[in-house]
């Protein structure tokens, strides 16, 4: 039984020895390994060992850097030890950050001929570190500031109005060259459809101006934004003539809310109407904050095509308009308690008279002109259909065709 645990522990103890040889073998396989492959680690090693009391100069000399013979070593060590403290840090720094080797291999030679001096620019050279980390940290914080001005900039042209964004952009690009790369930075990072949306109503000189700033990939797809914006603004250009021609009544289901089209859309739409038709559709709808918020609209689309705005026209036409249909209303009302056959003298007599009564001028020239026959066509029209009929029927045949006709127009 004795010999036989005997046995054992051998076996034990021989097991645990070869254990211990190979991971031995592997630490040092691996450390041979990173000596040759890491140069910083082959760099620190060797110059640890160049430390040791028991290496002998000849193996110091061959320690040396290639090329670097121990007499050049010590020219090096006399001069660096001979010249302004400052400047000899300076360039031993520079060549530490070159090669460790040799900055270890001149330290050793310097510190053997002047501990105390040597001393003094081993921390010089260690500030000299500390500044490059420090000028690291200082670059990246601008560099983080930089990008937080250009996101807040950007944000700003995004979101403000678009007038005002236009005017900026115009004289940051008619300025000198100086703006070109931060304008890169901005265009490159704002959003495409707002940029697109700046681009359409800008000159084509600006345009190409900031296509030249943008990589290929976004000036082609910026390229296709802006044609899209153009044909939206063309379709809008194209209702504005369409609802030119339509009765006032279908024209403000269409375009006297904000049901099909936004208020921008409306602003291009009425922008591109006659004063006239514009005021005269406006001034039959009875939400005056829709009216307020359309005329914001038509006051933009003007500034941001750089033309004189409407929206004041239109709102003095508005106002005549107004108080002209309020007055008809009325008299619809009179003319309705009325007898037909003295409405039928009084319409004889008034569609048969052009003259004007009143008028809206502009610039001293009549844009809207009312006559005798004018008002008695619109009092007619706003009577019942049965009143009309007996009126009609009082009047002459050339009088009641005359009437009929002016009735009739949209």
């Amino acid at each position: 039984m004795e010999n036989t645990s005997n046995v054992k522990e051998k076996k034990t103890s021989k097991f645990k020895i070869v254990i211990v040889v190979i991971v031995v073998l592997v630490f040092l396989a691996g450390m041979t390994f990173a000596y040759f492959k890491i140069p910083s680690l082959n760099s620190k090693i060797n110059s640890l060992i160049g430390r040791l009391p028991w290496i002998s100069s000849r193996g110091n000399q061959s320690s040396l850097p290639e090329g670097v013979t121990s007499e050049k070593l010590d020219d090096l060590a006399d001069y660096y030890l001979s010249i302004d403290m400052e400047e000899a840090a300076d360039k031993l720094y520079l060549i530490k950050k070159d090669d460790e080797m040799l900055y270890s291999s001149l330290i050793r030679l310097m510190n053997k001929k002047s501990a105390t001096k040597t001393g003094e620019l081993i921390k010089l050279v260690r500030n000299l570190e500390g500044r490059d980390d420090l000028l690291v940290a200082l670059h990246d914080e601008l560099t983080k500031e930089k990008q937080s001005k250009l996101n807040e900039e950007v944000s700003k042209l995004e979101g403000q109005d678009l007038s005002i964004t236009l005017r900026q952009i115009e004289v940051l690009l008619s300025s000198d060259n100086k703006h070109r790369e931060e304008l890169a930075d901005i265009f490159n990072k704002m959003d495409e459809n707002i940029l697109a949306n700046i681009m359409y109503y800008l000159d084509e000189e600006f345009q190409e101006q900031i296509y030249s700033l943008l990589p290929e990939s976004k000036r082609s797809n910026l390229e296709s934004q802006v044609l899209s914006v153009s044909s939206k603004k063309l379709q809008l250009k194209d209702l504005a003539s369409l609802y030119e021609s339509k009765p006032i009544a279908a024209a403000i289901k269409e375009i006297g809310n904000t049901e099909l089209y936004s208020l921008e859309e409306l602003g291009v739409i009425y922008s591109n109407m006659s004063i006239l038709k514009s005021a005269e559709i406006l001034s039959n709808i009875k939400d005056d904050d829709f009216i307020k918020d359309v005329l914001a609209s038509i006051r933009r689309e003007d500034s941001l095509n750089n033309q004189e705005s409407t929206a004041n026209k239109i709102t003095e036409a508005i106002e005549f308009l107004k108080e002209y249909n309020q007055k008809i209303n009325e008299l619809a009302k009179v003319y309705e308690q009325m007898s037909p056959d003295k409405v039928a003298l009084i319409t004889e007599k008034m569609i048969n008279n052009n003259n004007t009564v009143t008028a809206l001028q502009w610039d001293s020239e009549p844009v809207f002109e009312v006559t005798d026959a004018v008002i008695i066509t619109d009092v007619l029209s706003k009577l019942k259909d049965k009143t009309i009929s007996r009126i009609i029927n009082s009047m002459s045949t050339d009088n009641a065709h005359k009437l009929t006709q002016m009735l009739a127009k949209p």
